[in-house]
């Protein structure tokens, strides 16, 4: 084992170890509640958000990755470093996590925008970028559009 953690409230452990695998345990009766699948080498550490309803792995792999807690189906992969990611955890407020790797480095990550679908990113960038998503006629060019297809904006043309 390389890591072991408590649930907030205490009724779960999670354990992430050398031999690829992260455990769900019942810390009363220590009996295993789930296998998380999906690194593809070693585990270094394995933590719970602070609702309970997530736990982030951090891996030999190169990535983290986020699950959810109940169903232990994965939400998320975490991709950048550059070497094994040794640590991973979430922030207090459960809106971030940080991951720190073998790179020499370490990278905060906004755990609600990685556990967003597409459709929601794009949604959620529409907002922010209001006014700057439609396409040029030199982009729309260089996307192989004819110049008889009007301006796309992309946040209008999927609505």
């Amino acid at each position: 084992m390389n890591s072991a953690a408590f649930s907030h409230d205490g009724s779960r452990i999670v354990t992430a170890s050398l031999d690829g695998t992260t455990r769900i345990w019942d810390a009363a009766s220590a009996k295993e509640i789930a296998v998380l699948h999906g690194h593809d080498y070693t585990m270094w550490s394995a933590a719970f958000s602070p609702d309970g309803s997530r736990i982030v792995t951090a891996s030999r792999d190169k990535t983290a990755r986020i699950w959810d807690a109940t169903s232990a189906e994965e939400i998320a992969v975490l991709r950048g470093h550059d070497s094994f990611v040794q640590s991973a955890a979430f922030s207090p407020d459960g809106s971030r996590l940080v991951t720190a790797s073998r790179d020499k480095t370490a990278r905060i990550w906004d755990a609600h925008l990685q556990t967003m679908s597409v459709k929601d990113l794009l949604a959620e960038a529409c907002v922010h970028l209001a006014g700057m998503t439609k396409l040029t006629r030199e982009e729309m060019r260089l996307a192989s559009y004819p110049d008889s297809v009007h301006e796309i904006d992309e946040c209008t043309s999927g609505q």
